[in-house]
């Protein structure tokens, strides 16, 4: 297996200036950067900074991917707009850790043994951002993942009928957001496992902010003194004002964490893990069935029409030509199962056969699909 690592930061909260696009541009020859992106890949050699302080410095959330199986996504918030208390039970001291700092605030995901991945499917940023909004707006779900993740490499090779020690189990789990199923892909976590665990989650708060009530409560100082920083385009403000303004209000948390009533094992959430995929699966296959059934209705009565075009593709010879009459007759094939008119079907077949007998790719397409 060849080495392939991706190196990727975004700007989320601001864009790059000139002169920090020039810095990071000298951090590496095989760079790439724009006001809101930097991307490096190795297919040899190794980025010679350390990726989590050019994170701190210039930018708002981090990739690693290397296709022996290291992964690492980290976000940087601004001091204050995420509530600590609230991401530490998800924590640990290898894997998922929490820095806050004086100006910025770092959560680092490092997963640095998972199984190896695929050179062409190197995981992309973009698809992950969007976690980093929702952990400030207190949805802890990608915490849950990526503790989850972290089991995945500490926990599941040895007791999995011992119960879990699980932190908070967060509501809404059995419905991941678009950015939180890309989570659990960069992860190759298995999604029905995700939802068996989201079986026990509580379902998202219908709770709506009272901002306008609660803004009354802030001291005329205080008002004034958001008003600047507003004016002055302090970044996270938004976050900052809503945490404070909630606490003014005395109001519960719009996701409020819930425990699950008893400890659970992952050998019971694999086996209804089990239970979900096939449920799925019989699901995906009777959908199929009915689209497929609704297809063939349309084309009751075009029979002719349908014999005419096959004929009219095997007027000429050609492979693509040969494949697109094969399609077709199935098509002629299911209908007439359909209808119960499979004497007419044969009928026609044979008077074709008959007629195109000696093109023989074409009849080697028809044993093929054993319809001759």
């Amino acid at each position: 297996m060849s080495e392939f690592q991706q190196y990727e930061w975004q700007a989320v909260d601001r864009p790059l200036s000139t002169a920090e696009q020039h810095a990071v541009n000298a951090l590496s020859s095989h760079i790439t950067v724009s006001p809101a992106h930097a991307l490096v890949t190795y297919d040899w050699g190794a980025f010679k900074h350390d990726a989590i302080d050019v994170l701190e410095q210039y930018f708002d959330a981090f990739l690693y991917y290397a296709n022996w199986g290291s992964r690492q996504l980290a976000f940087r918030f601004p001091h204050g707009t995420v509530e600590a208390a609230a991401l530490a039970p998800y924590l640990d001291d290898e894997f998922v850790t929490f820095t806050s700092g004086t100006d910025y605030d770092i959560l680092n995901m490092d997963w640095q043994a998972m199984e190896p991945g695929d050179y062409e499917m190197a995981a992309l940023l973009g698809p992950l951002v969007g976690l980093r909004r929702e952990i400030q707006q207190g949805d802890l779900r990608g915490l849950y993942i990526a503790w989850m993740g972290t089991q995945k490499l500490t926990a599941w090779k040895d007791t999995p009928d011992a119960p879990w020690h699980e932190p908070p189990l967060p509501p809404g789990l059995a419905s991941p957001t678009a950015a939180q199923q890309a989570l659990i892909a960069l992860l190759e976590l298995d999604p029905f496992l995700i939802q068996a665990a989201g079986e026990g989650s509580a379902p998202l708060a219908e709770y709506q902010d009272d901002f306008a009530a609660w803004v009354p409560l802030l001291p005329a100082a205080e008002q004034r003194d958001y008003l600047v920083r507003l004016a002055r385009g302090e970044v996270g403000l938004d976050l900052r004002l809503a945490h404070r303004l909630r606490a003014l209000g005395q109001a519960p948390d719009p996701t409020p964490p819930a425990t699950p009533p008893a400890p659970r094992t992952l050998s019971a959430l694999q086996k209804r893990a089990t239970v979900l995929q096939r449920e799925h699966d019989q699901a995906e296959k009777e959908r199929i069935r009915r689209e497929h059934i609704a297809r063939l209705e349309s084309l009751v009565g075009q029979e002719d029409r349908l014999w005419h075009a096959v004929h009219e593709l095997l007027a000429k010879p050609g492979s693509a030509r040969y494949d697109n009459a094969v399609a077709q007759i199935i098509t002629l094939r299911d209908l007439a199962r359909h209808q119960h008119q499979m004497p007419i079907f044969m009928e026609r077949l044979q008077d074709l056969v008959q007629q195109y007998q000696k093109r023989t790719s074409f009849m080697q397409r028809l044993r093929e699909q054993r319809l001759v």
